[in-house]
């Protein structure tokens, strides 16, 4: 009898170990943006060329909710900025979509927001004191990317200056579908 106990514990342990290693391994439907960093990789240097303005550095201009994530959506529009990123707006997919919060909805039509940096020519004079953009040039977006499904990499931030939102440095946004 001992040992008929003994092996059903060891089978429910070795069962438990496989269980919680499957769960690992596939990200769940329900996940938080957090958990459903699979296969991001950000590139870190990228923080030296975020516009700081009025706070003492970009992280505390930026809010880091989580430092490398991968989201997928449609590019609904973009404009230049005068801090020489760009503003583009992503309608993001489905599971995606608890990243947006109120000035989100209420500031941007409901789109998590991404900045591509020093992507166009300087105008905004606390930017070029700055020098974040000096010997560097972002060429991940372009105007043929609006209306398309793409995967983007970055820190996904809350910008604290506008409160919502966004993806910001951007590593790498990549048409899919």
């Amino acid at each position: 009898m001992k040992a008929l106990l003994l092996i059903f514990l060891l089978l429910v342990v070795v069962g438990g170990i496989y269980f919680l290693a499957a769960q690992s391994e596939t990200p769940t439907k329900n996940a938080t943006p957090a958990e459903n960093n699979q296969g991001a990789s950000c590139d870190m240097s990228l923080w030296a060329h975020v516009y700081h303005g009025r706070f003492p550095n970009a992280e505390d201009r930026l809010q880091i909710i989580n430092p490398c994530l991968t989201v997928t959506g449609t590019v609904m529009t973009a404009r230049r900025e005068n801090d020489v990123d760009w503003h583009v707006l992503l309608d993001l997919d489905e599971e995606f979509r608890s990243m947006l919060n109120q000035a989100n909805s209420e500031q941007q039509h409901g789109y998590l927001v991404l900045e591509p940096m020093c992507s166009n020519p300087v105008t905004q004079t606390d930017t070029l004191e700055e020098g974040v953009c000096e010997d560097f040039s972002q060429t991940i977006f372009d105007f043929d990317l609006l209306g398309k499904r793409v995967g983007v990499t970055g820190a996904y931030v809350i910008d604290m200056q506008h409160g919502w939102s966004e993806i910001h440095p951007v590593t790498s946004i990549v048409p899919i579908n």
